[in-house]
């Protein structure tokens, strides 16, 4: 067509110019016809182009009507051939760039290690790169042109796929992964929808591109696996301390009973000297006592069976009983604790008023243990943006090495090089505070220096936060799976809520939040057809829901890293969660009676 439509138009201009006199015809017309050049694939069909429009102009010249003064024909025939050919190089230019822009695209799309395909909007494959090829066993794009996209994975990947394939049919992109049969046995794979629009705007294709990600997956499951078996180990060793602190307590209180005993029995009065011995029997019964009892609260708290009772609690009036008790303890060698958060209005705490006031006593008891002769201790705290109280404990102690800051949070961990030092703790109370903290949706940190002192801080929800979300009975299903993967969302909500990380670790947060969303719903999803719960079909659209809401706000927050951005979706997620949990989740428990068993061998099986 093109050349039909060069061949014509040069007629036309030739047969124009041969019948007018040289005076009045010019070369203008030739020109013009160059720019059909714009149209050739190739810019040797330019230049081919210009050279016959060129002799056309010389035959004008030769042939046409004399007419007209010589210099001004000569000048007309020249600018001409000057048009003609700047009109030539010019369209060549532009030619070569749109070549070399073509060439790297198709360089980069041949030469790229993953699949990139594009689909037309029947669902039909059109065109695959090589990396597509080899993954499909294909040689020639023509054994897969024309191949249903759906047909590729399995039955119950296709209808959440079709979903995201109508969405990009409408200008919504996606990523999603998906799994399919292959000659090696089921192969996991990372795609994507790009929807291709037309200069209106219309999508008129969707490119995806395509991982291979089964290696990453087998990993994952070896990864899986491995928690699996350490979770069960971890249950393991708290079974085996609860039990043995059990066993240890009768025996321990009959120790400290008897030696009690021998200090005041009138009949049979100690000498000096085995009073003191007695006296060391009491104290070491009762650090062992106090370990213990810490290893039973470490143990009951990691196998989530600690009760919350959660109420407003109002903090200044918890931080005065602290104080109280806690007064006496550093008396004998002269250690003060003051609090300077007394003044001002009254904070109130969404929380356990119990734990708090545990998790308070433990650090001010350890900032007395650990100062010096004459020292102080101070508690202050402020309002944080967030909505949490940041309360400090600081002592002047000996201080913790920067090494150790690192681990002083771990079960058994003491600053352990100074027997003196290593003596007054157990090693288990910071890590039963920082879970206890946790629990609560709070977090704890410190900050030292050998010699001059430590900062324990802690932060705690206010009444007011209405992001936090903290387990408790009301929330609890009845099934231990569902119930641990609940708290453990709970945890990566909390964690989500911080309002002082940077955006690479929320991402990573919120990246891990989803993966474990999906997790649990396939768990959760496995446990109730065990159940055989009569609304499951109804439960998965509720889960896919959940997904791609959580999904479009996890892409709206990478496109545009702001507070209200997050703040909806931190907002969405606990509000989301905890109706789903009070509201559906709870009415599963009815149908699990003495299928435990299945439950866990059905859980086992899952390939996730």
């Amino acid at each position: 067509m093109l050349i039909a439509l060069a061949v014509v138009c040069t007629g036309l201009a030739l047969t124009f110019d041969l019948a007018m006199p040289l005076g009045v015809a010019a070369g203008v017309p030739y020109a013009l016809l160059v720019l059909i050049g714009i149209w050739f694939p190739k810019r040797r069909h330019v230049l081919l182009l210009a050279s016959v429009v060129s002799l056309l102009v010389v035959a004008g010249y030769l042939f046409s009507p004399k007419g007209g003064q010589d210099w001004v024909v000569l000048t007309n025939r020249a600018l001409a051939l000057g048009m003609i050919w700047l009109t030539a190089f010019l369209i060549c230019f532009l030619k070569t760039a749109q070549f070399e822009g073509i060439e790297k695209y198709r360089y980069l799309v041949q030469a790229s290690p993953v699949c990139i395909h594009e689909i037309d909007l029947e669902g039909k494959l059109v065109s695959m790169n090589p990396a597509g090829l080899k993954m499909m066993d294909a040689n020639d794009i023509s054994e897969i042109r024309g191949l249903k996209y759906l047909d590729i994975p399995v039955a119950e990947d296709q209808e959440r796929i079709s979903l995201l394939m109508e969405r990009a049919k409408l200008g919504e992109g996606s990523e999603f992964e998906f799994s399919a049969q292959g000659k090696s046995g089921l192969l996991h794979f990372s795609s994507s929808f790009e929807p291709i629009k037309d200069e209106d705007g219309k999508v008129i294709r969707l490119m995806g591109v395509t991982q291979d990600i089964t290696i990453r997956k087998q990993a994952e499951k070896g990864q899986k696996t491995a928690l699996v078996d350490a979770e069960r180990a971890n249950q393991s060793k708290s079974m085996f301390l609860s039990s043995m602190s059990h066993e240890l307590r009768t025996p321990m209180n009959a120790v400290l009973g008897f030696a009690q005993m021998l200090q005041f029995n009138p009949k049979a009065p100690l000498t000096p000297e085995q009073n003191e011995h007695v006296e060391s029997i009491i104290s070491g019964g009762h650090h062992l006592l106090e370990l213990i009892n810490d290893i039973l609260d470490l143990t009951r708290i990691e196998a989530d069976q600690t009760t919350f009772i959660l109420e407003d609690v109002i903090a200044q009036e918890v931080i005065d009983d602290c104080l109280g008790l806690t007064a006496h303890l550093g008396q004998p060698e002269g250690i003060v604790i003051e609090c300077v958060f007394r003044g001002g209005d009254l904070v109130s705490l969404r929380t356990d008023r119990t734990r708090f006031k545990q998790i308070l006593l433990n650090l001010l008891s350890n900032a007395v243990k650990y100062n010096k002769e004459g020292g102080t201790v101070v508690i202050d705290g402020y309002i944080t943006d967030g909505d949490f109280l940041h309360l400090s404990v600081t002592d002047t102690g000996v201080g913790i090495s920067e090494r150790d800051q690192s681990t002083v949070f771990m079960m058994f961990h003491q600053l352990g090089a100074d027997p003196e030092i290593a003596r007054k703790g157990t090693g288990i109370g910071l890590t039963v505070t920082k879970l206890l903290i946790e629990k609560l949706a709070g977090r704890i940190g410190v900050e030292s220096e050998s010699g001059v002192g430590s900062t324990f801080w802690l932060e705690l929800p206010l009444s007011t936060n209405d992001e936090a979300v903290i387990w408790n009975e009301s929330l609890r299903v009845g099934i231990d799976a569902i119930d641990k993967d609940h708290q453990a969302l709970f945890s990566l909500t909390n964690k989500a809520v911080q309002r002082d990380i940077g955006y690479p670790e929320l991402d990573e947060i919120i990246e891990e939040l989803i993966a474990y969303t999906k997790y649990h719903f396939t768990r959760e999803e496995a446990i109730m057809e065990v159940c055989q719960y009569p609304d499951l079909e109804a439960h998965r659209n509720l889960h896919r829901d959940l997904v791609a809401q959580v999904e479009n706000l996890s892409r709206t927050w990478r496109g545009n890293r702001n507070r209200e951005t997050l703040h909806q979706l931190r907002t969405f997620l606990r509000s989301w969660w905890i109706g789903h949990i009070s509201d559906i989740d709870v009415t599963i428990a009815q149908f699990a009676d003495e299928k435990g068993e299945e439950i866990a061998e059905a859980l086992n099986k899952l390939e996730i």
